[in-house]
């Protein structure tokens, strides 16, 4: 039976998702196209910020909530599941993570591949999610919530194939599996007045440590106070992200019946294409192409509707021929 909630979280997340990349260069994220002075500049600043906020945290959460439906209950042995993961998430982020380096990196080769194999640009989330699988199922699957929210905000040093941002990622992936283990309690007890109140409460949060991290000079810092500084900035991101996570999944319970629901199945399937294809097309936009300076309020708008239907163009051609899953 398939979970018509996650069809339609995931369609909201997906549109979060390119909404963030098309205001990546105001929020921080890539290099600047505009001098950052206006008005609108500032505006879209947040507006990135806001987009940001729980998405990418809510992406993992949907793989965690699938996984407790659908594979934890499987009896696959590790050689199974990391077969499976790494054709589904680490062939992909191999491939398109060479065309990303030919078509906007320049460096020397061996440090590219290095990047590649890590998982380049956007596609750095695909090994990542790989060991939440793995981590998930054979590790910390039993292990109580608070073990799992250490070794989230732990600061911990840079590792290979992103396996450190794996373990800040965890705790949202466990937080899908429980939700998908108590779907019936959770229905149950966010109401539409919780979840109005912890979303206030993950937006005061949000902006007063998006103020104060943007005022933090971390490379100046000893490194013991960038790690206390790095422990407590985790902390608060995970102070707002869960609160939004939880917000995301209420939405797509209080929506699973909806009479438009065939729409948020099409977005849903499309999903993955669009995540591979919309930083590419939104950053040959931004930085391929000679944008007029007349336009330059309303760069962002062009930015997400040409990664988001652009994407969404080249899936649904790919699905039409049956060429979907030979691609992405």
């Amino acid at each position: 039976m398939r979970a018509r909630e996650i069809d339609i979280i995931r369609a909201f997340v997906v549109i979060a998702l390119v909404a963030y990349h098309s205001l990546a260069p105001y929020a921080g994220g890539w290099q600047p196209i505009t001098d950052g002075a206006s008005f609108f500049d500032y505006v879209y600043k947040w507006l990135g910020h806001f987009a940001y906020a729980g998405m990418l945290e809510t992406f993992t959460a949907i793989s965690g909530f699938v996984f407790g439906l659908v594979e934890c209950k499987k009896s696959a042995t590790l050689k199974v599941l990391v077969s499976k993961k790494l054709r589904r998430l680490y062939v992909p982020a191999l491939i398109w993570g060479l065309i990303y380096y030919i078509l906007f990196v320049n460096e020397s080769y061996g440090t590219g591949l290095w990047r590649i194999i890590n998982g380049i640009g956007h596609l750095w989330y695909l090994p990542m999610l790989f060991w939440c699988f793995i981590l998930e199922k054979y590790i910390f699957r039993k292990s109580p919530i608070w073990i799992i929210i250490l070794i989230a905000v732990i600061p911990w040093p840079e590792l290979p194939l992103q396996f450190n941002n794996s373990l800040y990622y965890l705790l949202f992936f466990h937080i899908g599996y429980l939700i998908s283990e108590y779907k019936h309690q959770f229905i149950n007890y966010l109401n539409l007045k919780r979840c109005t109140i912890i979303l206030m409460m993950a937006i005061s949060i949000l902006v007063a440590s998006t103020i104060w991290r943007d005022n933090l000079d971390l490379p100046l810092m000893s490194k013991m106070i960038k790690a206390v500084h790095i422990f407590a900035i985790r902390f608060l991101r995970i102070l707002y992200s869960v609160p939004i996570v939880l917000a995301y999944f209420y939405l797509g319970f209080r929506l699973r019946n909806t009479r438009y629901y065939n729409i948020f199945l099409f977005l849903s399937e499309c999903s993955f294409g669009v995540y591979i294809l919309q930083e590419f097309i939104i950053r040959i936009l931004y930085y391929k192409l000679d944008i007029p300076n007349s336009i330059e309020t309303i760069i962002p708008f062009i930015g997400f509707c040409g990664g988001f239907l652009g994407s969404l163009l080249i899936v649904w051609c790919c699905r039409r021929f049956k060429v979907a899953n030979l691609i992405f």
